[in-house]
């Protein structure tokens, strides 16, 4: 853990602040960072993959989240979202 001094008071950071630093730098996140970053527990997020209601990606037996796919599922209250085709103008 860090120490910091404010007002000749010390004051610690727990360690998943700093994972959740660098989980907010990262555009790819592993269930690990993910959990750290909406924090909620891996098990959940496993259930999620499993039920396909989550956006991820699989590349053999690892998965990673794209965190602008998350946080626009998140913003649609986490469901699934489809692009709608854009229409061209004549």
């Amino acid at each position: 853990m860090k120490n910091f001094s404010i007002s000749k008071k010390s004051v610690s950071i727990a360690p998943d602040f700093e994972l959740n630093q660098e989980s907010t730098k990262n555009r790819y996140l592993t269930v690990k960072l993910l959990s750290s970053y909406l924090h909620i527990s891996t098990s959940y997020i496993y259930k999620k993959i499993s039920d396909n209601s989550i956006p991820h990606i699989k590349i053999d037996k690892r998965i990673i989240f794209d965190r602008e796919l998350i946080d626009l599922w998140l913003s649609n209250n986490c469901q699934p979202f489809e692009d709608f085709p854009s229409i061209k103008s004549a």
